[in-house]
């Protein structure tokens, strides 16, 4: 090759030749930068790449499942010319043959670079050149004869090859010495991820990305209410209050206070205000959060190729006179509620607060343009010219493993008038038309070519099912969690409703352990304290196990709720709910790769209709300690 080589977010993969499989450069300078170099045999020499008398400089890139009988991954060679390589940011693993192998008067330079567990052959081989560490290199076998102090020989522990494409890569797992532990790395990863994550770098192509846990939905819409049929519904919209809605009415971040009622030993209090202090009663809530709800649309890691994506939302605006029947207003339709929303992209720079913008930040009220954003979440128009899902944002060649936030925050200025809930629901599509879809194997037409809509740390909801029994879609936990502990945490639940119980992913009942926490967030089995001026509730703060968690049967509980100054009389009215249930060790083995779990509530009467707000944790069980 006569002129410059230049190989940059690239895919070469699949190719054959008796030397040099992917990629040759023959005494020409070459670059190689965030690109994939995977599944090339040579005949000879150079699965993946080969270098001939020639300069080489391969960045944020991984070379992976090539073959060869000499350098499988990599082969570099000079002669009466010298080559040299200089390698940064790379991954060289799995190759069937020698990762690295270099040649005569050959120099290569290795920086923050993981070459590990091939298939078959050493890490490295250098007949008759020279490898120079510069830091921060990882090799498992220590054939790379790595001698600077921070270079590591050891298992990077590393996914199986994900993604598609130019980001085709394999991701440091949990556990993996690579991860925080790089150093001179470039700004972004092979993916165009942000580098660091986490507080420092990773070794490698790949910096291992803080991933989420999905739940409320395996699928590409959230909060659709009774829109599908089938086992499409849902049977929840997606909910926020005002700010001014006491938080006792079932939103745990919205409301900036609780306990806002005049004290009345039947619950019939009189609305006081919801500024904190004033009175002097009304009590803060210190977890209330000026950012509101996140939710996420992910693209699967197993996407194949690009698309355009399209994210929707639908009644981001409370608008009383156009659907009255999906929001809850407590204070009257003369107040107001504005809700502001941004969407962003996931730029892997500092959580959803700070990715690029996409849509807003815009505040929402039934008067922004004329009323375009009002729009009932139960309306069976799922696609349309008279649909009232509305466009927040359009992304050209989206591409697998991409995550885009979407916030709603609540922003009204209400403080002497009581507030209400505005629900709403969001969709994702490819193209100009909307297709259910699901990545849960468990569900039908389930496809890993489904973006996926799901709440990112709170989910809030308004159930609405038309049966005494409905069920919802709580939290995907994969073979990584086998072992652990799931918490399902539940703000306010059981208005009118009996019981509830977890489903595995196999449909059945698991038994749980359940306590309820002080107004603080604490739990007296934790601290060994009891709870500070509340009352308990019915049957105590537990904890105590069970396989169904009785919820009230719909009685009347005045004489426990935690303070005279809150309106329902309800067995779990203003207080949370943690319902812990153990993983198996094995998840892949128990539930057959089906990985979403479910819960399951029945209703006091012929319906299910409840306000609540719902998070999802896994952690690891206690250490015992022998005394």
């Amino acid at each position: 090759i006569a002129g410059p080589l230049n190989v940059i977010d690239t895919a070469v993969t699949g190719n054959d030749a008796a030397i040099a499989g992917g990629i040759l450069s023959l005494g020409a300078q070459a670059t190689i930068a965030r690109s994939s170099i995977t599944t090339n045999t040579a005949r000879v020499m150079g699965g993946g790449i080969g270098i001939g008398l020639a300069t080489a400089d391969i960045d944020a890139t991984t070379i992976s499942t090539n073959t060869a009988p000499t350098g499988a991954g990599i082969y570099a060679t000079g002669d009466d010319r010298p080559a040299t390589v200089d390698i940064t940011d790379a991954t060289i693993t799995n190759n069937s043959g020698t990762g690295l192998e270099t040649g005569t008067n050959t120099t290569a330079e290795l920086t923050n670079t993981i070459i590990a567990d091939q298939t078959t052959g050493p890490d490295c081989t250098q007949t008759a050149g020279g490898l120079t560490s510069q830091g921060t290199n990882l090799d498992s076998d220590g054939t790379c004869a790595l001698t600077h102090a921070t270079d590591l020989t050891a298992d990077p522990i590393l996914s199986d090859l994900t993604s598609t494409g130019a980001r085709a890569g394999h991701t440091p797992l949990t556990g993996s010495p690579a991860i925080d532990t790089g150093a001179n790395c470039n700004p972004t990863d092979q993916r165009h991820v942000a580098r660091p994550q986490q507080g420092t770098c990773d070794r490698g192509a790949v910096e291992a990305r803080i991933e989420f846990l999905p739940f409320g939905s395996p699928r590409n819409y959230l909060g659709t209410n009774q829109a599908l049929s089938g086992t499409w519904r849902e049977n929840f919209a997606l909910s926020i209050a005002d700010k001014c809605t006491a938080k006792e009415h079932g939103d745990r971040l919205a409301a900036v206070s609780d306990w806002n009622y005049s004290a009345s030993s039947s619950g019939a209090g009189t609305f006081e205000g919801c500024t904190p202090g004033s009175p002097s009663a009304v009590r803060p809530n210190d977890e209330h959060n000026a950012d509101g709800y996140t939710y996420v649309v992910e693209m699967p890691k197993t996407f194949v190729g690009t698309a355009d994506l399209r994210i929707d939302a639908q009644g981001l605006a409370h608008c009383s006179n156009k659907n009255p029947t999906d929001d809850s207003w407590i204070g009257g339709s003369s107040y107001p509620m504005p809700t502001t929303v941004t969407v962003r992209r996931d730029d892997g720079t500092d959580g959803p607060t700070s990715g690029s913008v996409l849509f807003g930040p815009l505040t929402v009220t039934s008067f922004t343009n004329g009323g375009y954003y009002c729009g009932t979440t139960n309306s069976t128009v799922m696609n349309g010219g008279n649909s009232t899902w509305r466009a927040l944002a359009a992304i050209p060649n989206a591409a697998a493993g991409d995550r885009f936030f979407i916030q709603i925050a609540s922003n009204g200025t209400q403080t002497n008038n009581p507030g209400g809930n505005n629900q709403f629901s969001l969709r994702a599509r490819m193209g100009e038309t909307f297709t259910a879809c699901t990545t849960d194997p468990g569900d039908i037409n389930s496809t890993t070519q489904c973006p996926n809509v799901y709440a990112l740390d709170h989910l809030g909801s308004y159930m609405n099912a038309p049966s005494a029994g409905a069920v919802f879609q709580v939290a995907s936990l994969g073979p990584e969690h086998s072992g652990k502990l799931v918490d399902l945490f539940l703000w306010d639940p059981g208005e009118g409703a009996n019981w509830l119980e977890l489903w595995d992913p196999s449909g059945n009942r698991v038994p749980v352990t359940v306590e309820v926490a002080c107004h603080d967030g604490t739990f007296p089995s934790e601290t060994g304290a009891g709870c500070s001026s509340e009352t308990s509730p019915a049957g105590g703060y537990g904890p105590f196990a069970t396989n169904q968690v009785n919820l009230g049967d719909n009685y009347n509980f005045c004489s426990n709720r935690p303070s005279p100054r809150v309106t329902s009389c309800r067995k779990y009215n203003d207080r949370l709910l943690r319902i812990t249930a153990q993983l198996p060790e094995n998840i892949t083995t128990a539930y057959g790769g089906r990985t979403w779990w479910k819960l399951y509530i029945r209703s006091a009467t012929s319906s299910v209709t409840d306000r609540t707000t719902m998070q999802v944790a896994v952690r690891d069980p206690a250490a015992v300690v022998d005394e």
